[in-house]
């Protein structure tokens, strides 16, 4: 597939550089088949230990080549690989559909070799580079970067039909998070698997073949864990908005939860309502004390309209009881682990383009992220 790119715009490390990461510790086991060595500072290794010393959250930056996998046990040794499958693996889609038809509007702003327009100010923010699937797929291992079908801005205007399958998104990354066909839930993609999270308060998974009208995946190589304690909301958000060494960030965290606030939406019927209208009638409940893992992007305000600015997160709980649209969080002890890029590959339907978002429509993502609805 041909892919076109703006022109790159370097970011001030200055302003972009994270924390120095905690020096000395111990090994940490990684997941199934991605091999990491991660290392924890002593202070907090001990309260940290079942949250940041086992299960592991990615693979490394570095990562060795096919072949040179080694796996670590939860005491940081060497370790059997791992040969489960997954109902993933036996029925994911990856081979994109045919090519679409229809041209793209074009308005004022850049614009790539094939008449896509993106906003100025995104470009000042983020490398964007839109995909065009007519020339067929791009490779998914090409690069490290995130991935995403469509915008949140066609999303506010109630364009909820899928264009990629699940298993074509998931085909560029393990780690994620969007929406199912009309609407159907919080999709929520964890380790390679895909859930959703519906309003009945279920989690269940996601067969490859249901299409999404919005998702963004990447595949996760994060840094080092970072030891989580006592945080309400925005106190975590706050911890991960110091962690994060860069203009997008993905995300995730394992831990005891004082509470979670999740939400749902209904899944819609043609003709589809506006998204602001949608959250009206949204679900929202607490699960108390629960061990459950969290996902999410934190993304620039400059790319509202493209992604929701700043964080946007998604959870489900580790005994799969449960799972949703976090509205708040507050932990209790975990750990948290970051990826950071400034590469965002979209995938645009035909008629959606890439712009930042004016006053109003920066207050209705707002408004569709964090309004209160029905129980």
């Amino acid at each position: 597939m041909p892919v076109t790119s703006v022109p790159e715009i370097q970011l001030d490390p200055e302003s972009t550089a994270a924390a120095d990461p905690p020096a000395v510790g111990t090994e940490m086991r990684s997941l199934p088949l991605l091999p990491v060595r991660y290392r924890a500072h002593r202070s907090w290794q001990a309260r940290a230990r079942r949250w940041c010393g086992t299960g592991g959250a990615g693979r490394n930056p570095d990562r060795r080549g096919e072949g040179e996998h080694e796996h670590l046990d939860g005491g940081g040794h060497a370790a059997a690989p791992a040969t489960g499958r997954t109902w993933l693996d036996d029925h994911a889609a990856t081979t994109p559909r045919g090519a679409r038809a229809g041209n793209r509007a074009c308005s004022p702003g850049v614009r790539d070799d094939h008449g896509v327009a993106i906003d100025p100010e995104l470009v000042r923010a983020l490398h964007v580079v839109p995909e065009d699937r007519r020339g067929g797929a791009a490779d998914p291992a090409a690069a490290h970067h995130l991935f995403q079908t469509s915008t949140i801005a066609a999303l506010m205007d109630s364009r909820y039909d899928g264009d990629l399958t699940v298993g074509e998104v998931m085909a560029h990354g393990d780690l994620g998070l969007g929406t199912l066909e009309g609407l159907d839930g919080e999709l929520i993609i964890v380790d390679g698997q895909a859930l959703v999270g519906r309003t009945d308060r279920s989690l269940s998974p996601v067969d490859p073949a249901t299409t999404t009208p919005f998702a963004v995946v990447t595949p996760f190589a994060p840094g080092p864990p970072v030891a989580l304690d006592s945080l309400d909301h925005a106190d975590l958000l706050a911890r991960l908005d110091v962690l994060a060494p860069a203009t997008v960030s993905a995300v995730r965290v394992e831990g005891t939860f004082r509470r979670l606030r999740l939400r749902s939406v209904p899944r819609q019927q043609k003709p589809y309502p506006p998204l602001e209208e949608v959250v009206k009638e949204q679900a929202e409940w607490d699960v108390a004390d629960v061990d459950a893992v969290v996902v999410g992007f934190r993304f620039p305000s400059e790319a509202a309209g493209l992604e929701v600015p700043g964080w946007h997160l998604h959870a489900m709980a580790r005994d799969h009881s449960t799972g949703g649209h976090v509205l708040a969080a507050d932990i209790a002890a975990g750990c948290a682990w970051l990826d950071a890029t400034d590469e965002v590959h979209v995938e645009l339907p035909p008629g959606v383009e890439i712009f930042g978002a004016d006053a109003a429509m920066r207050a209705g993502i707002e408004n569709a992220e964090t309004s209160p609805g029905n129980d």
